[in-house]
């Protein structure tokens, strides 16, 4: 049986792959990570601790992830997922708009959503999003990185999906 994060997973992979001859890469560049809060940050800590980089990023946060199956189709609803890259110190709003959305997040975000509508099932999938430059998580905010961001953050995000999608 196929899960939401499979599927995510999936999605995440297919727009890497379309997006590699746009940012000049000849492997996988974006990262996928999913999990509770705590799991995504301390993966990102541990990649950065050995000298990766672990932007480009798509995580999904499972705090309340909702899964449902029938015969024919997986239903789910993720409360949040987030596309994002590391911020560039000492930029203005507009430059930080111009060079990480412009350049990177918009055209990652674009993509990924493309990739999703292509297998969604049903309506129109619409995704609702909130562009967050200088994103750093805290109590308040709600991630905790251990890094500054700038990013796109969907939520909540719900979707249905035929039961018998390859990922």
């Amino acid at each position: 049986m196929v899960t939401a994060i499979d599927i995510l997973k999936s999605v995440v992979q297919k727009t890497d792959e379309v997006l590699r001859d746009k940012f000049g890469k000849d492997i996988s560049f974006i990262r996928f990570e999913s999990g509770y809060t705590a799991t995504v940050v301390n993966a990102i800590t541990n990649l950065m601790q050995g000298s990766y980089d672990p932007y480009p990023l798509i995580a999904v946060f499972t705090e309340g992830l909702k899964e449902s199956y029938t015969d024919y189709l997986v239903e789910f609803t993720a409360p949040k997922i987030i596309i994002v890259v590391r911020a560039v110190p000492n930029l203005t709003e507009e430059q930080r708009i111009e060079t990480n959305f412009r350049d990177f997040l918009y055209p990652i975000f674009e993509e990924f959503e493309k990739q999703l509508q292509n297998i969604h099932h049903g309506y129109e999938l619409k995704l609702k999003r909130s562009d967050v430059p200088h994103y750093s998580e805290s109590a308040n905010n709600a991630n905790t990185f251990n890094d500054i961001v700038d990013g796109i953050i969907i939520k909540p995000f719900t979707m249905k999906v035929l039961n018998d999608i390859e990922c």
